[in-house]
Formats: C-alpha cells, structure tokens, sequence
C-alpha cells in the first residue's frame, strides 16, 4: 500500500508545481552549487586568448542548466533519494531551510522569550534562517533566526565580545534613529524599530512592527559602521557605553507573503477620546495573527497642553487599561507599565515632532490576551507623564538634626522630610545633606532631575534619591525607607528649600471605552495549524 504523504511532501509538492519557483530561488542555486566542479571526462581543454571569458560563459551555462534540471527532474527523482531530498528542500524555501541546533533543544528554549512564538509561528512556515554572521576586531554577530508574521519581525542573533562573553544590544539605535533597518526593494522603510522585555536566555533579539502595507519582500541590513558596547569603570563601579568602530555591515531577504496571509488586519474607526487635561488618544488599528493582538493609537496633545509638556515628553508617558468580553467567564486582562498590571510584550512608539503626536502600538503576550478572543472591548483606566508644574516647601534644619517635619502637598502627594544629617563624601570629602522622606504618593515620585534644593541664598543643589516606593491602598504609592541627598549643601545652613519642578502626573479621571472589531474566521485555525 502507497504510504500517506507527509505534510513537508505536500508542501514540497505544491512548490514544485506552482507557476513560478520562490522569489530567491535563483540565487539559492547559484549559492548551493558556486563551487561545485563539472568533470568533462578527458577531453583536453582548449585554450585561448579569451580563456578565461569564455570558462565564466560555459560555467554560467551549466549553472542555469543545473538549476532548470533540478526544477524539472526533481519531482521523479527527489523523494527516492533522501540526502538528495534534504539538500533540495533546504535549498529552494525558507520554509525548508535548515534550522539551527540551538532550537531543538527545549530545556534550554524554554527560558527563551520568543519561544511560544517559535512553536505556533514553525508550523505555519513563518521563520526563516537566512544564515548570516559577520566578524570584526574579534566581535561577531550571527542571525540564528527570523521569525515574522502580518503584524511584527524578530530577529535572533547571538552577539559576542573578543573575549567571548555576550554583548548588550550593541547595534540598538534609539527607538527608530539608525541600526538595522527593514526597508522594500527600493529601500524605503517598512517596518519600525520596537522594543520588548529582556531576554533570559543566551539569545538577543530586535523586534520590528510593520506599518501598513508590507511588501512580498523585505530586506533586513545593517549600514552602521560602529557598535555601542556596555563598560565599567574598574575604580568607581560605574557602568557606561563606549563607541567601537567596526564593520558589521550585513543584508538578507525575507519572503512576507506568509506573514500576511496569517494575519487579519481591522481599521478602527471613528475611535477617538480627549482628556480633561487636553490630551487626544485616538485607537487606529487592530491585528490578530497567532502570535498576539497588536493594537495602535495616535496620543496627541492640544496645544494649551503642549506648553507644560517638556520636548520629550513621548518617551517618559505611561499608559494603563483592560479589555473586557461579553463573557462573564473570560478574565480580564489587564495591561500596562502599572502594578497590577502586566506589560505588553511588544511595544512600539514613534514620535512625530511637526505635529507633537505620538504613535503609540501594544502587543499582550498570546497568554494574556489570546487572539482568538472575541468582542473585545478596550478600557482606558488612566496615564501619566511628566508636566511642567511646580511645588515646594522649606524645612527648617534644627539641632539635633530634627526638622521641623514641613509637609509638600501638590496634586494628591503628600511628602514630608523629618530627620537630617551631615557626612563627608567619600569620594569628593564634600559635605552631603541627607533627609529621611516620608509620604504618601498619588503621582510618581519622578526623577532626580525633576527635583532642586536651594539653600538661604536661592543658589541650587543637585539631589539624589535612596530607598524605594511601594503599593499603599487604593493606586495609592508609599515611600519605604526614602532619604534625599544633596551634595555641597552648606552644613552650618538652617533652612532648605525642596522644589519639584517637574511632576509626572498620574490621571485616573477617564472615561473611555471602545468595540473593538471582531472576526468571522482565523487564517491560521483555517489552515488546521493551531
């Protein structure tokens, strides 16, 4: 009896058969066989003038040959031998190329970020191994792996030093400003640089989420001609990044038509909402692929509050919500930079300064927010960002290193500074004011940056913060065993004034809920590969 065909025999099959081979199909024959030597039996070679133009024409005549033959014979000969077998499919589809050890080994995988990802994205045909490393002055970089669907890139890659230890995201450009792109053919960017959590495991990655209309093919390179490599002073302890110019220039291709197939992607109209405080949040779009739900929005402020925004404002605001079902059954899933909350998985924000707005898009980990949940609702619970609001007060210094337990309250924080004390500083044997900081914080605490002291005078000292902030009660933040530092204050001064000049604001009074669109079917369940 014939045996069933394989899954990898039918998709082979097809490939074969269809009207035109794969996009890069020439180019991996001409790679699999560019040292291949063709043995002409004894006939002795002829030799002229134009030798050497006319071997290059004969061997550009076999290497077309070679691969019209394989095209055309490989249905009745492929499957009967199967080393043959193996180096075809590896070498005409992605889909087929081989895959790196490193992933067949899944107890060491299993504390791989992007490994639920690995598993529903290998059996739809949506990773690829492009098998590319580059090496300079001893540090390397090899892309172990590709993975990409209609909404996001991940590009895995092992990155080392000379010394061989791993590197950290030495080619990590700020949020869209250089490093690897991913552009079309003609090489207008496709996609934009995002940013995910840290990754336990020996693996490194860089994510891109693509924009609108993603092109059959893509092209991933790097023209950068130096990396940024993490540093410590060996004296002081302190941590750094140093520049180290090299050449880690790189190019491959990625095949997309799959990605897009698996994907369903939904414009969200008429979805808009605007804060008391003038700030515009309006949802654009939802997609669903088997890895996750990616939903983006436009965060634009009006102009009344732009003037008491600082220029970067974009990097430093927060957002937290929930989405609920019409299941009474289905948990909420609740996500955000937030305690309680849980952080997308994907996050990506790119700011338009013309017109001061900030695209903003999320993307739950596929366990919070399956994408096969249906009638999702979207529920704004609140935000913060940093506003240019100032506040202080002035606390007598009194003997015995007591205060006088003066109080700052502004916008629902109440911060009151009790004990004192003078040390010399270590390192400069300047004279360091530190207070204890007592409160109870509705806003975050912010910042050094956002802080000053002044002295009797109005002259200005630098802070610092020790110590940490908890959960209190009702999205209330206590402070737990806090002080403030400020170094060269005068130790013989009686009063010190503390300004906060910035105040990262936490707004919960919101009011904005959205329907997002459904589906009637799932590409991926379609096709029998949940």
């Amino acid at each position: 009896m014939k045996s069933k065909p394989t899954e990898q025999e039918v998709q082979w099959e097809k490939k074969l058969f269809q009207e035109t081979p794969d996009f890069n199909f020439t180019e991996n024959v001409m790679k699999e066989i560019e040292h291949v030597e063709m043995e002409h039996g004894e006939q002795e070679p002829v030799i002229t003038g134009h030798g050497k133009r006319m071997r290059q024409r004969k061997r550009r005549r076999i290497i077309s040959a070679a691969a019209a033959c394989i095209l055309l014979a490989g249905s009745l000969t492929v499957w009967t031998q199967p080393k043959l077998k193996h180096q075809v499919l590896s070498m005409f589809s992605p889909f087929w190329q081989q895959e790196d050890e490193i992933f067949k080994n899944e107890k060491e995988m299993s504390e791989w970020t992007w490994y639920g990802d690995y598993l529903r994205s290998k059996p739809l045909g949506l990773i690829q191994y492009p098998k590319i490393k580059v090496e300079d002055k001893g540090y390397s970089f090899e892309v172990k792996q590709v993975q990409f669907d209609g909404s996001r890139m991940i590009i895995t890659v092992v990155e080392k030093g000379p010394d061989g230890k791993l590197l950290q995201a030495p080619l990590e450009a700020p949020l869209d400003e250089g490093g690897i792109t991913v552009t079309d053919l003609l090489g207008n960017k496709v996609a934009k640089e995002a940013r995910s959590g840290g990754d336990p495991s020996n693996l490194a990655h860089y994510v891109f989420l693509f924009e609108d209309d993603i092109p059959d093919t893509v092209v991933v390179k790097n023209e950068a001609d130096h990396i940024t490599i993490s540093t410590e002073d060996k004296e002081t302890g302190k941590s750094g990044r140093e520049k180290v110019d090299l050449d880690w220039k790189f190019q491959f291709k990625v095949d997309t038509r799959k990605g897009k197939e698996m994907a369903v992607n939904q414009t969200i109209k008429d979805a808009a909402y605007t804060t008391k405080d003038g700030l515009e949040f309006e949802l654009g779009r939802l997609i669903r692929t088997v890895n996750g739900i990616r939903l983006d929005m436009n965060i634009t402020p009006n102009a009344e509050m732009i003037s008491k925004l600082g220029p970067e404002w974009w990097r430093d605001i927060r957002m937290w919500y929930h989405f609920e079902t019409d299941d009474a059954d289905d948990s909420l899933s609740y996500i955000g930079d937030r305690i309680n909350y849980s952080r997308a998985k994907v996050e990506g924000r790119l700011f338009n300064r013309k017109q001061h707005s900030l695209w903003w898009s999320d993307t739950p980990d596929n366990v919070n927010l399956p994408p096969d949940t249906k009638k999702l609702r979207f529920v704004l619970d609140g935000y913060s960002l940093p506003v240019q609001e100032e506040a202080e007060v002035t606390i007598q210094l009194e003997q015995g290193g007591e205060t006088n337990k003066a109080m700052l309250k502004d916008n629902g924080d109440q911060i009151s500074f009790t004990k004192y004390t003078y040390q010399k500083d270590e390192e400069t044997k300047e004279n360091e004011l530190r207070m204890d900081m007592e409160g109870i914080l509705k806003n975050d605490l912010g910042s050094p940056d956002d802080w000053t002291a002044l002295d009797g005078t109005g002259k200005e000292y630098k802070v610092e913060f020790r110590g940490g902030v908890g959960t209190y009660k009702d999205d209330l933040q206590k402070t737990m065993d806090m002080e403030v530092l400020i170094m060269g204050f005068p130790a013989d001064a009686k009063q010190i004034t503390m300004k906060r000049k910035t105040i990262n604001k936490m707004i919960t009074d919101v009011d904005w809920s959205v329907d997002l669109p459904s589906y009637t079917t799932l590409p991926w369940e379609k096709a029998g590969q949940q």
